[in-house]
């Protein structure tokens, strides 16, 4: 709703609660598909660049969603792929960090 009023209020759109409610599952879908490619990635670089990288993609990507004026469309790609590859980044890396750590 917050979203919807934001687009409504701020910038004029006539968008409804039916144009974002498939962002958090796209969401959900970009971290699952990114989540091997970062476990790949967290092999070959250490875990601590993994998590760096993408921190400062994901939190570039949402911070531009808060500053730019953008179609819904753009704003919910824009959204959705920098948190879904910070959200999936960052629990490969960490979980690959942990696995390091423990016993046989």
């Amino acid at each position: 709703p917050y979203i919807v009023s934001y687009f409504r209020i701020s910038l004029g759109c006539d968008v409804s609660n039916e144009t974002f409610e498939f962002l958090l599952p796209l969401v959900m879908i970009i971290t699952t598909l990114w989540y091997p490619i970062a476990n790949f990635l967290a092999d070959s670089v250490s875990p601590r660049t993994i998590i760096i990288c993408a921190s400062v993609f994901g939190l570039a990507a949402l911070y531009s969603c808060a500053l730019i004026r953008m179609s819904p469309y753009m704003f919910i790609a824009l959204f959705a792929g920098g948190l879904g590859i910070l959200k999936g980044s960052i629990q490969a890396a960490c979980n690959r960090a942990v696995w390091s750590h423990l016993p046989e």
